[in-house]
């Protein structure tokens, strides 16, 4: 019997809509998976973020598939925090630094890429390298790693002040540009908030905006 596509009083319909058979069958059996791995409220965020990249997949021509299986289990191991999440990534193989420590909560971007590798064997190198750069991103960023970073970020349930205008963006601009003032956004928002920034978020927003002087001449 194939997996149900009602989760409680949501229906996943949408986020299967012209999928093949047999990858809507993977999507509602990784959602069942996921619903049991995570809180309800990360759920539900998890929902969101695959029908947002979704649509902007479908807006900046994305392969959808891929878009879908990224945004869907991007927040994997979620459910794994503080010293837990430091064993599980240990435990994996990865080998961490000081820094990776002291920014534990975007370690599971990366521990999720390695534990879905084994998991869902099927997943391409392009979906798993996007789960792995949704936190701290990287200098190099395919447009479905900048896609689902966006996604994470924009999607309707996140509430925190200053997002509307980003939502207002997608489709107006390019998404390398979209995906720029996303990180501008978290840049700030950490700084505000006197949150320990990853050398690699550092590098990251150093390489963008070296990009737009160039870009501006």
């Amino acid at each position: 019997m194939p997996p149900s596509s009602t989760f409680g009083a949501e229906s996943l319909e949408d986020i299967v809509e012209g999928l093949s058979v047999s990858d809507a069958e993977f999507v509602l059996d990784a959602a069942e998976q996921l619903k049991a791995r995570l809180n309800l409220p990360r759920f539900e965020h998890s929902i969101s973020v695959c029908r947002m990249a979704r649509s902007m997949a479908r807006i900046y021509g994305i392969d959808v598939v891929e878009a879908t299986f990224a945004g869907l289990l991007h927040d994997w191991d979620k459910c794994f925090k503080g010293a837990e999440l430091l064993e599980h990534a240990r435990s994996l193989g990865i080998v961490l630094t000081a820094e990776d420590e002291k920014a534990e909560e975007t370690l599971h971007a990366i521990t999720a890429a390695k534990s879905l590798a084994s998991i869902f064997p099927n997943l391409s190198e392009s979906v798993l390298q996007a789960i792995s750069k949704h936190t701290t991103a990287a200098v190099e960023m395919s447009e479905l790693d900048m896609l689902i970073f966006c996604a994470d970020m924009l999607e309707p349930k996140r509430e925190y002040g200053g997002l509307n205008p980003l939502r207002k963006m997608i489709g107006s601009v390019p998404l390398e540009e979209l995906f720029s003032n996303c990180y501008r956004k978290t840049v700030k928002h950490l700084v505000e908030r006197r949150r320990f920034i990853h050398p690699m978020a550092a590098s990251v927003w150093n390489a963008w905006v070296a990009q737009e002087r160039d870009r501006q001449g």
